[in-house]
């Protein structure tokens, strides 16, 4: 079913890039504008025991085409936006330490969402994702402010 089976990157990823080349195969063999529905790979990969385990391919084959790249745009701004954050620090050392935290874990929630499916749902990293962001725009608005 998936020719990555027997690889040593699927071996070291648990299985992910096995259940990615499946969920994706399957995805375009039968292509679906608006996705297959919320959680319906876990009824296809259950069969093969594996998990989506990406939050990109997750919402590409539950949400389709339009989610996927709405979701790609979305959390790219807030990727270059952070960037920018980390690259540029203010003056004042405890805001800068603060913002430097905040950027950090958001990067972090990010990346994690190649490897786990955590952020394309309601879940402890999309709630972390959100208070970063909240917090980073609280940041933003009273450093406007002060300028």
């Amino acid at each position: 079913v998936c020719t990555s089976f027997n690889t040593k990157i699927n071996k070291f990823s648990g299985g992910r890039i096995c259940g990615w080349e499946i969920l994706i195969n399957a995805y375009f063999l039968d292509f679906k504008v608006f996705g297959y529905g919320f959680f319906y790979d876990q009824q296809i990969l259950k069969i093969f025991q594996k998990l989506a385990s990406n939050s990109h391919i997750f919402v590409l084959f539950n949400a389709g085409i339009i989610s996927f790249f709405v979701f790609v745009i979305f959390y790219l701004n807030i990727f270059l936006k952070v960037v920018n954050v980390i690259r540029k620090p203010k003056n004042n050392t405890m805001h800068s330490v603060v913002i430097q935290f905040y950027s950090i874990l958001t990067i972090y929630l990010l990346l994690r969402s190649i490897l786990e499916d955590t952020l394309a749902y309601i879940s402890v990293d999309l709630l972390l994702m959100v208070a970063c962001i909240s917090f980073l725009n609280y940041f933003f608005d009273i450093s406007k402010n002060r300028a």
